[in-house]
């Protein structure tokens, strides 16, 4: 059985064999063996501030041990319009909220469109 809401799932509950998966992985990248290679990847994260299952505070920590300079954290401020999402569900705007959906939509837009990530980094500069 599961807590979430029946739209977001694939199945009716999770198999044993999935959360074994996920806490090996967990455990593998706690201390990453070349974080180099993965700091290579221009990687946008996106984070709400009071998720009920994954931690800014300790994805930030996790990002700093492994020196992952190259990533950027999108801390999102979820005001969902549906219940019992733990603040967990960034899919859609009913999972985030209006306004969260609407900073992560322009944040992804940017991420992925190189010029204006590049304009927005010279303007940054120039400010300076």
């Amino acid at each position: 059985p599961t807590l979430g809401q029946e739209r977001y799932l694939l199945r009716k509950s999770t198999a044993i064999a999935a959360y074994k998966g996920l806490i090996d992985l967990y455990d593998r990248v706690q201390k990453l063996k070349h974080p180099e290679l993965l700091n290579r990847a221009d990687v946008l994260l996106a984070l709400t501030s009071k998720d009920g299952l994954v931690s800014t505070k300790r994805t930030k920590t996790w990002l700093l041990e492994n020196q992952q300079s190259n990533w950027q954290v999108l801390e999102l401020e979820a005001k969902p319009q549906i219940s019992n999402t733990h603040d967990h569900v960034l899919l859609d705007q009913a999972g985030l909220g209006e306004s969260a959906w609407e900073e992560l939509v322009s944040a992804v837009l940017r991420h992925f469109k190189p010029e204006a990530k590049k304009q927005e980094q010279e303007s940054s500069q120039t400010a300076d």
